[in-house]
């Protein structure tokens, strides 16, 4: 937990909105780390809190799983889904569970028929002893900021995700023409890119398309026609027209019917050798405890109402974080190969390629090592080079010691390992087949709620959050040299954290936003960058002379 302090500020002259302003621009406030119990001096706020987080969790769970269930039943009878926005989110909440105390709200039945249908089969495969999850007054809030998460997380999975699925049934279409059963994998994989951006792009006359891709020719007439109609057949069925990460991120719920159908031929060749990977519907809730946001309104219009004896002692909430206001500085020198802006003469200029085997590779710039490739001595002067291994950053943000940990704990617990293990996937596309789901996995949600919501797997995670907060800073500040103006080419290779099989997942995108945070990043293209030679910028031709290690001249 992070506390906003000022240690040359009384909290009193602090606590206008105008001296908190004013000390921010004059860079005075700062982030200081602090526990759980300096916050929450008061013994009965910080038990109410502690009661909120651990009713929050179960709820959460339970949402997500009828959630999905009220998804595949609309897919499976009019094909239509509806908005999955945040109000469809928090019904879900309000549905699995009770309210209780003053202004309780229920679940309205008559305003949400459909919904109340798909609960009716839900309830039916609840175990008998199982309790509804209680819904007091003073979650409120919390449990809006986590219906606004789970459209967040929802949006994301279907923007991140519809292009390489779709793309997946492009080839598997393909492999079942005799034309391309015998062409090289690269070549399929080619003709997939090809019908896909046709399609998602909503062109009509999709040969002009044909000169872009330079490895292939133009097929026989039968196979032309073969995918002019798979490329009609994926306009009408894929939804709204372009396909971009804005539609995509709007209106996801338009491109569910299109994914369910994915969905249904991934299932229907499963077994098959390189079979795709099926998928869920919508994202997946694990049974750890989840993390909880704690707004400043819910903190103060909900818990501490309830709070009556000691109000002197209740500490504020902490005012919001802003990021300190930069000088403005001069024009003095164009940057060159970096975007068509002007920045100031920067001390140190870094290249960052984003990788799948390691985090990162980067070089800082030398002006004596860009001199040197151009003379008779290339090697004279080297850059320095930076780099973090995955195994690394596993290392380093205590993400092994979290598994090894987490493996060890469930494995003294028999009886409940094999439950978990044999839980039903929820990867399906039918409701009779996640209702099989749900009625293994809350059989064992209660027990697995109560193993891994302990005191050493919360003290854990807290754990692993702050290693990983400390592998970004080191990585941060080795990568800026501990300067704020220090300028980064980040290549923008637009591949996500987990694309590449056998690879662990690395953190990409959120790299790039904690270097924003520390320095001056700008987006590079990688676009032809390993065909051109580093020092005149043009193309290679012949064998190249490999220099550095990866460096390449012509």
């Amino acid at each position: 937990m992070h506390r906003r302090t000022n240690l040359t500020t009384c909290r009193g002259i602090m606590a206008t909105r105008q001296a908190r302003r004013a000390a921010n621009r004059e860079g005075s406030i700062y982030n200081v780390k602090t526990g759980f119990k300096q916050i929450f001096t008061n013994e009965r706020l910080a038990e109410i809190t502690l009661q909120a987080v651990q009713l929050v969790t179960p709820i959460l769970i339970e949402a997500n799983a009828l959630a999905n269930l009220h998804v595949l039943r609309c897919l499976e009878t009019d094909g239509a889904v509806p908005k999955l926005d945040q109000t469809f989110f928090s019904n879900c909440m309000y549905a699995v569970t009770h309210a209780t105390g003053k202004q309780a709200v229920q679940f309205n039945v008559d305003k949400n028929a459909s919904l109340a249908a798909s609960h009716s089969l839900y309830s039916q495969e609840l175990p008998p002893a199982h309790q509804q999850p209680e819904r007091p007054t003073f979650i409120k809030d919390i449990l809006n900021a986590a219906s606004l998460m789970a459209r967040t997380n929802f949006a994301n999975h279907v923007a991140t995700n519809s292009f390489s699925r779709t793309l997946h049934w492009i080839r598997l279409q393909l492999g079942q023409h005799d034309y391309f059963a015998n062409l090289e994998y690269k070549l399929v994989r080619s003709w997939a890119n090809f019908v896909c951006r046709a399609a998602t792009e909503g062109i009509n006359h999709i040969w002009d398309l044909l000169p872009r891709y330079t490895s292939l020719a133009q097929p026989p007439a039968a196979t032309m026609d073969y995918l002019e109609y798979l490329v009609a057949t994926v306009q009408s069925l894929i939804g709204p027209l372009p396909v971009t990460d804005g539609s995509l991120q709007r209106q996801p719920e338009s491109y569910m019917p299109w994914l369910h159908l994915v969905l249904l031929d991934f299932h229907s060749v499963q077994g098959a050798p390189h079979a795709p990977k099926l998928f869920s519907m919508l994202p997946q809730s694990s049974n750890h405890t989840q993390f909880i946001t704690i707004s400043s309104t819910s903190l103060h219009n909900h818990i501490l109402l309830l709070v009556t004896a000691a109000s002197s002692t209740t500490p504020s909430a902490p005012p919001a974080s802003k990021k300190r206001k930069r000088q403005e500085q001069s024009v003095v020198e164009w940057v060159q190969g970096l975007p068509g802006r002007h920045l100031v003469q920067p001390q140190r200029i870094v290249g960052l390629d984003p990788g799948r085997k390691a985090l990162f590779t980067a070089v800082v710039h030398s002006q004596q090592a860009a001199d040197s490739l151009r003379g008779e001595r290339p090697c004279q002067h080297r850059y320095d080079s930076l780099s973090w291994s995955c195994s690394r950053w596993q290392e380093a943000a205590g993400i092994k010691y979290r598994l090894h940990k987490t493996k060890l704990w469930i494995s003294r617990k028999a009886d409940l390992n094999a439950a978990l293990l044999a839980t039903p996937t929820a990867k399906v596309a039918s409701s009779a087949q996640f209702l099989h789901h749900i009625r293994h996995r809350m059989q064992h949600t209660a027990a697995a709620h109560t193993h891994f919501g302990d005191r050493r797997h919360r003290q854990l995670r807290w754990r692993s959050f702050i290693k990983r907060q400390q592998a970004y800073s080191a990585i941060c500040k080795e990568i800026s040299g501990g300067s704020k103006d220090t300028v980064v080419a980040y290549g923008d290779a637009n591949f996500s954290s987990n694309c590449c099989k056998g690879n662990p997942s690395t953190p990409t995108v959120s790299l790039r936003r904690k270097l924003g945070h520390c320095c001056q990043v700008y987006d590079t293209d990688e676009f032809r960058t390993s065909r051109l030679c580093c020092a005149c910028k043009t193309a290679m031709d012949g064998m190249p002379l490999p220099l550095l290690g990866n460096t390449y001249l012509c």
